[in-house]
């Protein structure tokens, strides 16, 4: 699909009818437009554009639409006929103290600093390099894959346990390690750094602890927009950087947005069809063990499948040093894996998976602080799953390895033992 300025106005008018479909759909589970759930809404409509313009085997683009309506008709069974459900007010919410939380955020906060810095002075920021979409990934090769482990664990954690924080007690102290962080993220050099800040506010903001508060939408209401400017002004260095002309970053911003699905791009190509014909069902449970199989030396590293169906697509004398291969969606996984049927399957368990996550999170009425944001940041990074299951795999298994030893060994330094307080959950009548 040429993208010129001709066809920029269709493009947008069938993103906008798609998205109108998904959003009737969805709305309802949609807390804010910063939401992970409002943007996988947001890009699938312009995803659904490239379907129905790129492949040409009307199979293909039955198999992703109906992959699309499996996906909510997992989400919304969860919602409809789970007996959990987000309580009306905060009147029996308790979580216990913060103190363990505290400390847990202290440390980790620690180490991710160093490590930030450890990348600075080795290897740069990969938002102020030439290119920072391949400095990204780059500047995690050769040891350092370690420092991207502990942005995507500790880093979420910390991010989402200094927002609860400073709503709990408005101590400025918090804002500014917040602030720090909010730096190491922005220069990251992805694009989207910081829309995990502004969704860690989002989801604690609706949570029903903070949900009825008038002094937290204030908050809400006064640091989205600024939250907003500095995701789109990132946005836009990145782009200039990559593109020698404005109107040509406009273009790749375009790109962006359209090339959502780029994984069919590449999927639906004769030398992938052949090379991922070799998988079915008993290979999936091999392929989401991988990442942490592979983290504890168990089993060698497996070459991302986003990557392998570049280098796969790339002619020789196009071959590069740093791939960066597009993440695997469910219904591309699906189809790897389960075939054309076992697809649509595939796609309602995502779906329903996704869905309990989020809901066991809103619906948590007591427990630890700690259980508090462990959950919280595990709802954040659980749109993974849609995206890619396997990356979900890697981030939380990272979260469980770099922050749950620190949180036992906190509890060690200050109670002298682990306490497990009860955790419960609001249920409908």
């Amino acid at each position: 699909m040429q993208l010129d300025y001709d066809i920029i106005p269709e493009v947008l008018l069938w993103a906008t009818i798609f998205f109108i479909i998904l959003y009737v759909l969805y709305r309802r589970y949609i807390y804010s437009f910063i939401d992970p759930l409002f943007i996988f809404v947001f890009t699938t409509a312009f995803a659904s554009v490239l379907v129905i313009n790129v492949l040409e085997d009307t199979s293909a683009v039955v198999s992703f639409f109906v992959c699309q309506l499996f996906l909510f008709l997992g989400f919304d069974s969860v919602q409809r006929f789970s007996t959990l459900s987000p309580a009306s007010d905060d009147s029996d919410i308790k979580f216990g103290s913060t103190s363990t939380l505290e400390m847990t955020v202290y440390i980790l906060f620690f180490m991710y600093v160093i490590g930030n810095i450890v990348l600075f002075f080795t290897k740069g920021f990969a938002l102020l390099s030439d290119n920072p979409s391949d400095s990204k990934v780059a500047d995690f090769r050769g040891g350092f894959g370690i420092i991207r482990k502990i942005n995507w664990s500790a880093g979420s954690f910390v991010t989402t346990g200094l927002l609860y924080l400073y709503l709990k007690s408005k101590r400025k102290k918090y804002l500014f390690l917040l602030l720090i962080v909010i730096i190491f993220t922005a220069v990251e050099g992805s694009k989207g750094s910081l829309l995990k800040v502004l969704a860690a506010f989002a989801f604690l903001a609706y949570h029903p602890i903070f949900r009825g508060r008038a002094e937290i939408f204030i908050l809400f209401k006064r640091y989205i927009p600024i939250g907003t400017l500095a995701l789109i002004t990132i946005f836009s260095v990145v782009l200039l950087k990559e593109n020698q002309q404005t109107d040509q970053a406009m273009f790749a911003l375009a790109r962006r947005f359209l090339y959502s699905a780029d994984s069919i791009l590449y999927y639906y190509t004769p030398v992938n069809i052949n090379y991922f014909s070799r998988y079915n069902f008993m290979d999936y449970p091999a392929y989401l063990a991988n990442p942490v199989l592979g983290f504890f030396r168990i089993a060698p590293y497996k070459e991302v499948f986003g990557n392998i169906m570049v280098e796969n697509a790339l002619p020789d004398f196009a071959k590069a040093d740093v791939i960066v291969g597009p993440n695997i969606p469910f219904y591309i996984e699906g189809q790897i894996f389960f075939g054309y049927y076992g697809a649509f399957i595939h796609s309602f368990l995502i779906g329903a998976s996704y869905s309990l996550i989020r809901l066991l999170f809103f619906s948590l009425k007591s427990g630890s602080s700690f259980f508090f944001i462990f959950l919280c940041t595990l709802s954040q990074i659980a749109g993974n799953i849609i995206t890619d299951t396997s990356l979900f795999v890697t981030m939380l298994s990272d979260t469980c390895v770099f922050v749950l030893p620190v949180y036992i060994l906190t509890n060690f330094i200050l109670h002298s033992k682990v306490t497990i307080k009860h955790v419960s959950f609001s249920r409908m009548i």
